[in-house]
């Protein structure tokens, strides 16, 4: 498997886990729980599990789990400590997953670094960066995507073995996240945090953030320009009239967006946990991922375009609304990041609207080609009769 599909799953999942973890955080910093009977739904910064009697679903940036789940665990957030069992299946999305526990069915986790210490009794199913693999027994089939990645001789895989990787390791000693050279990454906000408490010039530090901060947004601000450009010269006719469709037809652009939206996951879900859907899952995330890239476009630019005709500029060409509408998105979701609480929840909402607005354009549009396109062929077979 080539490493850009890769990363993009580990995107997805990550993206699924930030947007968690901005709806749930006004709740509180830290949940510790010890038993609780029934399903347990919880979500902060910080989450300590013991047991539970149900299905346990957590949302938070770092969680321990070390008693039983007598159902499913599903967790989303930075990283995750599994220390315990779970009788059916452990699914994880985030930054760092590290499973020293039981798990008696299976496990399907993404995410940029996961190490398997614990034995598997069901399939282990696991995309993301780097994968360590040091289970003494894995009762199912081993799948695994990623860019590098290790198996130990002394794991024993019952099923099938489907490992497709760059870089596969021949010895390793890793057994924690703290022994990744990347550990920055997975413990950010807190070394963040040490960085800003130590006896160092906060006010250089404030300096060179900012600045860093002006240089990612010139960047972020010119390569938006440069790839949205692109995708309206080099598609005209299409993203004419998909911006047509946008115009005419906004609430049934979006609504179809949505549709589609909340459709996708499942269909992901179905192909993820098949052998055979696994190679068309990744060529419906790459196709999506572009559809999607094509919505932000298109709706950039209309929302450019529509501050253009508001101020009664018309001959403008194609770099002015691109530009005034990066400028306004850019500025409106920075604006609401300050908001505490619902801020985050306002600016997801937004993005996908957006995002919406543009895919059901682009759908409805190919629609309509299509359709066209059929009464054409008709047409012409009737007059060859």
């Amino acid at each position: 498997m080539k490493k850009f599909p890769q990363f993009l799953l580990v995107s997805i999942g990550l993206f699924f886990f930030i947007s968690t973890l901005l709806v749930f955080k006004a709740q509180a910093l830290t949940n510790v729980t010890k038993i609780k009977a029934g399903n347990l739904y919880k979500s902060a910064e910080q989450i300590d599990v013991e047991n539970v009697e149900g299905d346990a679903i957590l949302a938070g940036q770092t969680i321990n789990v070390t008693g039983n789940i007598k159902d499913n665990l599903i967790a989303a957030g930075n990283t995750m400590q599994f220390s315990g069992s779970v009788d059916q299946n452990l699914t994880f999305a985030g930054a760092g997953l590290v499973i020293n526990g039981t798990v008696y069915n299976d496990i399907y986790a993404a995410g940029a670094y996961v190490v398997v210490n614990g034995d598997i009794f069901g399939d282990a199913r696991i995309f993301a960066n780097e994968v360590y693999i040091n289970s003494k027994y894995i009762g199912g089939d081993l799948v695994i995507g990623a860019s590098k990645a290790y198996v130990s001789k002394n794991t024993k895989v019952t099923g099938k073995e489907y490992i497709n990787v760059q870089n596969k390791i021949e010895t390793s000693d890793v057994k924690d996240l703290d022994q990744f050279n990347n550990s920055t990454f997975l413990s950010g906000f807190q070394n963040f945090e040490k960085k800003q408490n130590s006896n160092a010039d906060t006010k250089a530090v404030a300096i060179v953030t900012l600045l860093f901060s002006i240089i990612a947004l010139i960047i972020m601000f010119v390569g938006k320009l440069i790839a949205y450009y692109f995708v309206l010269r080099i598609f005209p006719v299409f993203s004419e009239n998909t911006l047509l469709k946008m115009k005419n037809q906004p609430l049934k652009t979006i609504g179809l967006g949505l549709i589609v939206i909340l459709i996708a996951p499942f269909i992901a879900l179905v192909l993820l946990i098949s052998i055979i859907g696994f190679k068309l899952l990744t060529l419906l995330v790459i196709l999506g991922s572009l559809v999607i890239f094509l919505s932000q476009a298109f709706a950039t630019y209309s929302i450019g375009r529509w501050i253009t005709v508001k101020l009664q500029k018309t001959k403008t060409g194609r770099l002015l609304p691109l530009a005034l509408g990066i400028v306004t998105i850019t500025l409106i979701t920075s604006l609401l990041n300050l908001i505490p609480f619902i801020g985050g929840v306002l600016n997801g909402f937004i993005t996908i609207i957006l995002v919406c607005w543009g895919l059901g354009a682009i759908l409805e549009q190919r629609v309509t080609y299509l359709s066209k396109r059929s009464r054409n062929t008709k047409v012409i077979k009737e007059k060859k009769k």
